[in-house]
């Protein structure tokens, strides 16, 4: 896409499938139970839950593979054999964009593992998808574990095979993922709007479900707990509940309004074809029309000025720079980085002493002569920013709105 139309690609890139994946999630909610005007509201809340994974990376695809998943496990009623079929085609998909394919085998195992119970404790179960009552000998077991072989089998065909899931089970156990890893940062109430929409959707299921007191099937309550659990642990996952929240609201808010199904005029697929013909006119325009092209990336986040400064130095210029510009600094000079946000991988003395250098704590300047850092690019108004400006071997050479670059006086 940025062979192709530069910036303004990766942009659409990113964008168009969190926007399909929230327009699923509003149609799955509708279909569940909610009505018009209250799908639109609970929408709210998700639509900022989802702002906390904003960007444009392979995950973003992840959600519309995960709520078809979810759409086939609890909505659909596709026969066994075609639900498997379609779950190992999506599988196949999912696994060479994103390794979070592991998601669709929790969902169908949700599904397996609730219904099971409910089965072994006769519980009547209140959903539409469903019969009204489980018994032994007419338990469909192949209805739940061909998806899952499907699925299974389809994560198989990625180019490393069956070592797909050593790698997966390699990464998500590795120390610096599991305890000091920034990139699967646990929940923080300080990062708004997300963090706080988070909670409120789940107050909001906490509470439709106890106003009509109404307990979902085993299996629903199983998925939709293990996000919500999941999501404290590492905030990236938080964008999955917020997606399972609408359709997950829907059977409480039916019963709260009293049963009564949702109305719903039958308009073809006209509708879903001018919607989809306004869509990609917008996207033709935007990625087309001049006036629109995106020459760099966001100046108030990136360096985007104070970058052309490391460009005049001989590229074996040793130099620091913030983790979180590495990728930028990269995709604009093609030249060698001091570290990136891809800290998880990083020997774990190094980020040690990245974290002391960056927030200018006792010992830093000792650091920058360890790895002999020449230039600093810094976030502006930061501690490393204050305390460079007080060196008198250090010259401030230009700022932008993000950063400020400091160049080694010569000895």
């Amino acid at each position: 896409m940025y062979q192709l139309f530069g910036l303004n690609g990766v942009v659409v890139a990113g964008a168009l499938p969190l926007g399909i994946a929230l327009l699923c999630t509003l149609v799955l909610g509708r279909l569940r139970g909610l009505g018009r005007f209250s799908a639109w509201i609970f929408w709210i809340p998700v639509f900022l839950c989802t702002t906390i994974h904003w960007s444009a990376r392979p995950h973003a695809i992840s959600y519309v593979f995960f709520l078809a998943f979810y759409y086939l496990a609890f909505v659909s009623k596709a026969t066994p054999l075609k639900k498997a079929l379609i779950c190992g085609g999506l599988s196949i998909l999912w696994v060479n964009f994103h390794g979070s394919v592991v998601l669709a085998l929790l969902i169908l195992g949700s599904k397996l593992a609730g219904d099971f119970l409910d089965l072994i404790l006769r519980r009547k179960v209140d959903s539409r998808a469903e019969p009204q009552s489980f018994k032994w000998r007419n338990f469909n077991w192949q209805a739940y574990l061909l998806p899952l072989a499907a699925t299974f089998l389809g994560s198989l065909l990625n180019l490393r095979g069956l070592a797909f899931w050593d790698y997966l089970f390699a990464y998500l156990s590795h120390p610096q993922i599991t305890q000091k890893g920034l990139e699967w940062a646990p929940f923080d109430i300080k990062m708004f709007p997300g963090s706080p929409a988070y909670l409120v959707l789940i107050v909001l299921w906490l509470g439709l479900n106890l106003a009509a007191r109404f307990l979902p099937p085993t299996a629903e309550l199983l998925l939709f707990v293990a996000f919500a659990g999941s999501g404290f642990m590492s905030a990236r996952l938080m964008p999955y509940l917020a997606l399972l929240a609408l359709p997950s609201f829907g059977p409480a808010w039916q019963k709260l309004r009293g049963g009564a199904s949702v109305s719903a005029k039958k308009n073809g697929m006209v509708p879903w074809f001018v919607s989809a013909f306004l869509t990609l006119l917008v996207i033709a325009v935007y990625l087309f029309d001049g006036q629109y092209k995106q020459q760099d990336m966001y100046v108030a986040t990136q360096p985007t000025k104070t970058v052309k400064c490391i460009e005049s130095l001989p590229p074996e210029t040793q130099g620091f720079n913030y983790d979180n510009w590495g990728p930028y600094i990269y995709f604009r000079l093609h030249r060698k980085i001091f570290v990136d946000e891809k800290t998880d991988f990083y020997p774990s003395q190094f980020i040690s002493d990245y974290k002391v250098m960056l927030g200018a704590e006792k010992g830093w300047q000792a650091l920058f002569d360890k790895y002999k850092l020449q230039f600093a690019l810094v976030p502006k108004n930061g501690p490393l920013d204050h305390a460079l400006g007080q060196e008198k071997n250090w010259r401030r050479v230009e700022e932008d709105e993000a950063a400020v670059f400091y160049l080694r006086a010569a000895k």
